[in-house]
């Protein structure tokens, strides 16, 4: 009975503190090229208010937002994406990005323009 008892008052206290949750995740496929543009974006939206925790993956091109609902949105998102001269959608299960990404100048053994103008900066 002691077991059960403690069983559903844990269970209510989850319940309760999840209830009402601001955090949202949500993944947007982007025209990122190279690490340097992986890292100019990650960068960015950290900087964001309201984003929690930003992951990348640069072969799918895509990056995994965690934020407040209540402070930020996909949209907005976006939205500073673009700010930083890329492109951005929401990814959606099982379809395919219909983003356009064009090819770094100079992308391949040395890397983009902009990544050459930092080494050599």
């Amino acid at each position: 009975m002691k077991l059960k008892l403690l069983f559903l008052l844990t269970f209510s206290i989850v319940s309760v503190l999840s209830y009402g949750q601001k955090v949202k995740t949500v993944t947007l496929n982007t025209d990122m090229r190279c690490g340097h543009c992986q890292e100019r974006i990650v960068n960015g939206l950290k900087q964001q208010p309201g984003v929690q925790d930003v992951s990348s993956e640069l072969l799918k091109k895509t990056v995994t937002i965690t934020y407040d609902k209540k402070k930020t949105s996909p949209k907005q998102l976006i939205t500073a994406i673009e700010s930083m001269n890329f492109k951005a959608e929401v990814a959606k299960k099982g379809k395919k990005s219909t983003l356009k990404v064009e090819p770094c100048k100079g992308e391949g053994e040395e890397g983009c323009e902009e990544e050459k103008e930092k080494k050599a900066s």
